[in-house]
């Protein structure tokens, strides 16, 4: 990808964070269902992820792995994407 590909595309991010959430939630939406049947998984990748999720649970039960709260988990993933958003905008 280009760097002018590389701008535009942080210029749509930077535009769309501030929307409502709300309309963040629908664009998420629109932008998920364009992608559907556009990806494959590369060979191997799916079973792998498979393999993962089966490891994880067996951890979990083990307890040697502990389970984190969902919303807490995906605002600290929001808050990543925010500063390095902010990051290559400041760039």
């Amino acid at each position: 990808m280009s760097a002018a590909h590389d701008r535009r595309v942080d210029a749509i991010i930077a535009e769309a964070l501030q929307l409502p959430p709300q309309s963040r939630q629908n664009l998420l939406e629109q932008l998920e269902d364009s992608l559907q049947g556009d990806f494959e998984a590369p060979p191997g990748v799916l079973e792998a992820w498979a393999a993962e999720i089966e490891s994880r649970l067996e951890a979990y039960d083990k307890g040697v792995l502990q389970a984190r709260d969902a919303s807490a988990a995906l605002e600290e993933i929001r808050a990543t994407f925010r500063k390095n958003s902010a990051q290559r905008t400041a760039s």
